[in-house]
């Protein structure tokens, strides 16, 4: 009788080890586990090692390392200034994961952010910005133009739990109508 109740007990206690599963969440990450029976997304998970149950839960692991979006002429970015000038634009953008908010990342876009959000928000931002301006302000004060773009791109990133760390424009003002 004594054995089979520290058997009972025994297994309560390890259990969870056993079914358990474990993921390493190195420097240059960050995790979120979400529950999968109550929808549930729990707080960041920081370097370290986790343990989680499949089937009830799932650990998602993010890089928070920078990553690189680039525009050039592979890819081709064109606008119009204000007075309707055609612009062709390259672009460089570092950016990288706000690590305490990557809960916000995980339900609204997952792995799907450089497709859904970087690339389409860093075009639409550009485009608008450079309406705003004519080409001879493109020509005489190009570092203003690109801080007005800088910022407003800075600022919508942030809201989406992105932390921009450096923006590179290059205008072909060549373009002509």
């Amino acid at each position: 009788m004594c054995l089979i109740i520290m058997l009972i007990l025994a297994s309560t206690v390890f259990s969870p080890f056993l079914f358990s599963h474990s993921i390493l969440i190195a420097s240059d990450e960050v995790g979120i586990r979400f529950d999968l029976l109550s929808g549930e997304l729990e707080a960041p998970l920081y370097p370290g090692i986790y343990s989680y149950m499949p089937g009830t839960q799932e650990i998602v692991v993010y890089s928070t390392e920078q990553q690189i979006f680039i525009i050039d002429e592979d890819d081709p970015l064109s606008s119009r200034t204000q007075d309707g000038f055609a612009i062709n634009v390259t672009t460089i953008l570092l950016y990288r994961i706000n690590p305490e908010d990557i809960g916000m990342i995980h339900a609204r876009w997952q792995d799907s952010y450089r497709l859904n959000l970087i690339a389409p928000v860093t075009r639409n931002v550009i485009r608008s910005r450079l309406a705003d301006f004519t080409l001879v302000q493109l020509q005489t004060d190009i570092e203003m133009v690109e801080t007005d773009i800088q910022s407003a791109l800075q600022d919508f990133l942030s809201t989406e739990a992105f932390i921009l760390d450096s923006l590179e424009i290059e205008f072909n003002l060549s373009a002509s109508d």
